[in-house]
Order: C-alpha cells, then sequence, then structure tokens
C-alpha cells in the first residue's frame, strides 16, 4: 500500500501525533483507514475524525467527485472531503500542478 515518491513506496507519514495516510485508490484508502482503527481499539486510544481529512489530488473531475460523495469515517466519525490540507505548516492542495 502507499504511493511512490522517489522510487520508494511511502504508506504514510507521521510526525508527534499526526498521520498522514498515502494510498493510490479510495479503496486503498478506506483499507488503510480500517487498519489504523482496528490498531487504535486493540491499543485504546482515540483517532479523532473532526480533525482528520480526505483529499484526492492528481485525480481526474470523476474520481474527485466520488471521493466526495463517499461516506469516509475514522474511528467511527464523520470525516470530511478537502480540497487544500495544511500539514506541519505547508499547504497541500488537490492539485498540485495549479
Amino acid at each position: 500500500m502507499g504511493i511512490w515518491i522517489a522510487g520508494r513506496q511511502v504508506a504514510l507519514l507521521m510526525y508527534a501525533d499526526d498521520i498522514v495516510l498515502l494510498a493510490n485508490s479510495q479503496d486503498e484508502l478506506a483499507h488503510m483507514n480500517a487498519i489504523a482503527s482496528n490498531f487504535a481499539r486493540r491499543n485504546r486510544f482515540q483517532l479523532n475524525g473532526k480533525k482528520s481529512a480526505v483529499m484526492s489530488f492528481n485525480t481526474t473531475a470523476a474520481q474527485k467527485a466520488r471521493c466526495k460523495v463517499r461516506r469516509w469515517k475514522l474511528f467511527g466519525e464523520k470525516v470530511k472531503v478537502t480540497s487544500s490540507y495544511v500539514y506541519l505548516g505547508a499547504i497541500v492542495t488537490e492539485d498540485v500542478t495549479s
């Protein structure tokens, strides 16, 4: 699972208590999300869906539309779909060419 960056497959980025899951498809992201939620339950810690977001970047308009209508949840909480996200002070947008 994950995306290829500079010749390496990267599934997630972690810093302190922040985690970014990187997936090649919505189904892969849903699977990674389920793994993270199950791990949290087994180890008795909470994930916060309200502080989380799903973003589809460098994809087609149809893929972005499918992402927006899908019901995303993390640890049972609804997760919003966004067109930009701030991670460690860097703004990431859904279209890296713009």
